[in-house]
């Protein structure tokens, strides 16, 4: 009975039946704004016995490595956006937003193994990370020309602060920039505590690597007294 359950990998791949799931809903950015509608539905109808979305952050990061983050963080940009205006046109007042802008900043807050280990080398090293997209796969991992770490992959933090300073954007679509600051604010605000995690774990590293020498150096001092008599 239990021979079928005895080899189990976890990891962030989707399984074929999600992504045909998603594929249906006419591609993965799609199937992600309409999950983050769910999320909205769902959270703003507490009384209500709905059945909670089937939401996984396995779409999250599918969307972002086949779409890349720029076209993933405008999707949220513009989803966001389109609930305001459809808020503001039923006169429902600003709680579905609030919701939205909550639900997208901690799917942008959320950290992938790709981006700890670049910033947890940053930290050790302290060689800065290219988060550069256009990169070849080949290179991902490897130093540079200039010295940088290229990852080969921006996140989505990183495509935010890159949105944020979009003039172009700014000029034309004003409102949907007054999302993006709004965003990104909140965004810097998760991610100081993240970076204050990966400081805490570097100090602990240190600490470590403290104790291990002055061990040392207290039985080099154990064997010159001995020698001593």
């Amino acid at each position: 009975m239990l021979s079928a359950h005895l080899v189990f990998n976890r990891s962030g791949s989707p399984s074929q039946t999600e992504m045909d799931s998603w594929n249906n809903a006419g591609n993965f950015l799609q199937a992600l704004k309409n999950s983050i509608q769910s999320l909205i539905m769902w959270s703003a109808n507490p009384d209500i016995n709905i059945t909670p979305p089937t939401y996984t952050h396995r779409l999250l990061l599918s969307t972002w490595r086949i779409f890349g983050s720029k076209a993933v963080v405008k999707g949220l940009v513009d989803e966001v956006f389109n609930i305001q205006t459809q808020a503001q046109t039923s006169l429902s007042g600003t709680g579905s937003t609030e919701l939205a802008l909550d639900i997208v900043v901690t799917m942008i807050s959320a950290p992938t193994a790709e981006a700890f280990t670049a910033e947890v080398t940053e930290v050790q090293t302290g060689v800065k990370i290219n988060h550069n997209e256009n990169i070849k796969n080949g290179n991902n991992g490897t130093t540079g020309s200039d010295g940088h770490i290229d990852t080969g992959r921006m996140s989505l933090s990183d495509a935010l602060k890159y949105l944020a300073s979009d003039t172009k954007m700014a000029m034309e679509e004003p409102q949907k920039m007054e999302i993006v600051v709004k965003l990104n604010r909140r965004v810097e605000q998760q991610m100081s505590v993240v970076s204050a995690g990966v400081r805490l774990q570097q100090n602990q590293h240190l600490a470590v690597i403290v104790d291990e020498v002055n061990g040392g150096m207290l039985d080099l001092m154990a064997v010159d007294g001995m020698s001593a008599l």
